[in-house]
């Protein structure tokens, strides 16, 4: 019985050896060297504008983003495949659990982002209510005649990039709220599809999109998305006039007049001063929260909470 005691930790310390002697090799320090990092694919716009303004502050630095849906981010951080992953939602708690007891993986926001419902720009009605976005998603308005009687528009469909993004799990949080009796007009793009260029091809077509990708505010993306889609502007009034209806930007966001937001979040698995805790340093810091500014996006409110807690 102790032999089977004595091999098990024995083993046990040579895993965990092997483990710090990883973690002891790395070479990468706070600014410079290569690693690899995954993000949220409906994040992609603004990982990518931090990581060209990174770049050039810290040129011997390089990070290297892979793209996924929500669930395949969060199961590379949890699988130890990465040490920083960028996602709209923080672990749950089975996902915790799934960690084993020597790691940690720490949370730090870095900014907030509007959730887009955009329209082909023939569309008429680019003003709505909360209740009358939640019953398109709901399946209880289906036209766009229910929403305007002399809409010249037929049959509403509704499109999305995939169902384990992290728009959907959004929409099923935060809108849904769990339940399985939505709209039958939902439609999946199909791969390599690009979600303006199918909104733009009918005028029937809505869809829904995190802020980011239309691209940094003033940028010649940005003026491309905005020649092919409305944004809708919604109100949380009973019924949606220009005046109390907002757009999903930075301002209306902080203000709280625009209803469908989520956060943006850094998951950390590394304690070392590494290159991951450098870029997440940077995303969290001056430099980079004016990245989040820029695109139209609203930055965390107070930088200064924020950097106290890196001591953790």
């Amino acid at each position: 019985m102790y032999k089977k005691i004595f091999l098990f930790l024995l083993l046990a310390s040579t895993v965990a050896g092997c483990k710090q002697k990883q973690e002891d090799d790395a070479t990468d320090t706070l600014v410079s060297g290569v690693i690899r990092i995954a993000a949220d694919e409906d994040m992609r716009c603004i990982v990518e504008a931090e990581l060209d303004v990174f770049s050039l502050h810290f040129p011997e630095a390089f990070v290297f983003p892979q793209y996924f849906n929500e669930k395949q981010t969060i199961d590379y951080i949890i699988n130890d495949s990465v040490k920083l992953a960028i996602v709209g939602r923080r672990l749950d708690t089975r996902e915790l659990s799934l960690l084993p007891p020597t790691r940690i993986v720490r949370t730090y926001p870095f900014g907030y982002e509007g959730i887009a419902f955009v329209i082909n720009r023939q569309n008429p009605d680019s003003i709505a209510t909360v209740k009358q976005i939640e019953a398109i998603i709901m399946g209880k308005i289906n036209t766009w005649r229910e929403i305007n009687p002399s809409s010249p528009l037929d049959s509403i469909k509704i499109f999305f990039a995939g169902e384990q993004n992290g728009i959907m799990r959004y929409i099923s949080d935060s809108i849904t709220r769990g339940s399985q009796d939505v709209s039958k007009r939902f439609f999946q793009l199909n791969e390599g599809e690009d979600i303006f260029d199918k909104i733009a091809s009918d005028p029937n077509n809505i869809g829904i999109v995190g802020m980011n990708l239309m691209g940094n505010l003033n940028s010649r993306q940005y003026a491309e998305n905005e020649r092919k889609v409305r944004l809708i502007r919604v109100s949380k009034e009973a019924k949606a006039t220009l005046d109390n209806s907002y757009l999903p930007y930075a301002g209306d966001l902080y203000n709280g007049n625009y209803p469908f937001w989520r956060p943006l979040y850094i998951l950390l698995s590394e304690t070392r001063e590494g290159l991951p805790r450098g870029f997440s340093f940077f995303l969290t810091q001056q430099i980079g929260q004016k990245v989040v500014q820029k695109a139209g996006l609203m930055p965390i409110t107070d930088v200064h909470k924020t950097m106290t807690r890196w001591n953790e």
